[in-house]
């Protein structure tokens, strides 16, 4: 499964804002990515992991529909968009 920015940058918002819920798809994934990192040494006063993921952008359609964004007020125009 290739992940794109627009992916990630909704998981991390979903774990942001709406801890409480998630759904199988999701744990499973951070499951995933808690055993991988698993190795990683805790670090700093906290001991807290660090991780820093580095994915392909994706094209603008990983981003979303531009009509659906203009009809609901996100962008103005296609400028906007891209």
């Amino acid at each position: 499964m290739k992940l794109y920015a627009p992916y990630i940058d909704n998981i991390l918002y979903q774990l942001e804002h709406m801890s409480l819920w998630v759904d199988k798809k999701l744990f499973n994934e951070l499951r995933e990515i808690y055993s991988l990192m698993g190795p990683a040494r805790p670090g700093g006063e906290d001991q807290v992991r660090s991780l820093w993921i580095e994915v392909p952008r994706g094209t603008i359609k990983d981003f979303g529909d531009y009509k659906e964004f203009k009809e609901e007020g996100i962008v103005n125009n296609r400028k906007d968009f891209e």
